[in-house]
């Protein structure tokens, strides 16, 4: 008879667990925020920049819990180290032969990589190469480059290509600088190299290379968004337009 009870009430605590509705997903770990809530994507904000650790454990996020001014402290400076920017390692290379300008070109002063951890980023460019080589004569294009397989393709940050003529036979030698600005958005898990490619520009001749000292400064910001203002485009020149000067519109 107990065991007939005893078969009853399990097969009744299993229709209990069969109908009960699921559990409901926690946000960023923490157990005492729903998923669903309003504001857990400002909880998971906070979670990826490790402006908050959790209260009592780091499955807690205590919504009701009341801030001391002591924990506001802590949460502010961790939120301005968060949004500060810092720059990667400076890389500079001075080549001490002429480099082979043709395509695809020759990536220069590549950076260490960089893992993009916890939330999106933005890195910024501020580069430089500086072409001289008193025997070419050549137009030369120098651009801001990343790769996301260490190095064994490159991609162009869009906007910042700039072009430049070398002219071999002045006195004193032609020696010009470019400066590629320009920025690329980073997406969580990948890894980055970033570098300074240059290379014949497309559909000119000319004779001989350049030699390049260059450098990469790389500066890497937090991304509120995904989308930039500047994703809007340019507007569209007056005129048509080449690299170094305006043509005359036809008559």
């Amino acid at each position: 008879m107990r065991v007939v009870k005893w078969c009853r009430r399990l097969a009744v605590l299993a229709c209990l667990v069969a109908g009960a509705p699921a559990l409901a997903q926690s946000c960023a770990g923490f157990t005492d925020v729903p998923g669903a809530s309003q504001f857990c994507p400002n909880v998971e904000w906070l979670k990826n920049r490790q402006i908050t650790l959790g209260c009592t454990s780091t499955t807690l996020y205590c919504p009701n819990g009341v801030v001391t001014r002591i924990s506001m402290a802590a949460f502010m400076n961790r939120m301005g180290d968060a949004l500060t920017p810092f720059e990667l390692g400076r890389v500079a290379a001075d080549s001490m032969t002429p480099v082979t300008l043709t395509a695809p070109g020759q990536v220069l002063c590549q950076t260490a990589a960089y893992t993009v951890t916890g939330f999106p980023r933005r890195a910024q460019f501020n580069n430089k190469a500086n072409l001289f080589n008193a025997t070419a004569r050549v137009d030369v294009l120098a651009e801001a480059v990343y790769s996301t397989d260490n190095g064994v393709n490159w991609t162009a940050v869009v906007d910042s290509q700039t072009y430049q003529p070398l002219d071999a036979g002045g006195t004193p030698p032609d020696d010009v600088s470019t400066y590629q600005l320009g920025y690329q958005d980073l997406d969580v898990g990948a890894s980055y190299r970033f570098g300074v490619r240059v290379l014949r520009a497309p559909g000119t001749a000319g004779s001989g290379n350049a030699r390049v000292y260059c450098v990469t400064r790389v500066q890497i910001a937090n991304r509120v968004s995904g989308v930039s203002p500047y994703d809007e485009g340019y507007a569209p020149p007056a005129e048509n337009r080449t690299g170094r000067a305006a043509i005359p519109p036809e008559p």
